[in-house]
């Protein structure tokens, strides 16, 4: 759910348990470096999350470290998943 609208209707984000977090993160690896571009854009989008840690893993997610994305060029397809992910929080 998006935060404005968590906020309209009186509802508290969900925090996940450490374990619940840790799934997201046991396939992510090595920090990528990502254009200036996608980078400024995800910092629009997303105001509430700290993702300046952008790692790369299997499948697009969000832990406790940060982003994960499968590469630095993303296709069409990941960046539908990037910004569906980024809507929620």
């Amino acid at each position: 759910m998006h935060p404005l609208h968590a906020d309209i209707l009186e509802i508290s984000p969900l925090i996940l348990k450490q374990t619940d977090v840790a799934i997201g993160s046991e396939h992510a690896s090595a920090a990528i470096d990502l254009s200036a571009q996608l980078a400024f854009d995800i910092g629009l989008a997303n105001t509430h999350l700290d993702l300046t840690l952008v790692q790369k893993g299997h499948d697009i997610a969000i832990d406790a470290q940060g982003l994960i994305l499968p590469s630095a060029q993303l296709n069409a397809e990941q960046k539908r998943q990037l910004w569906k992910l980024l809507s929620e929080y």
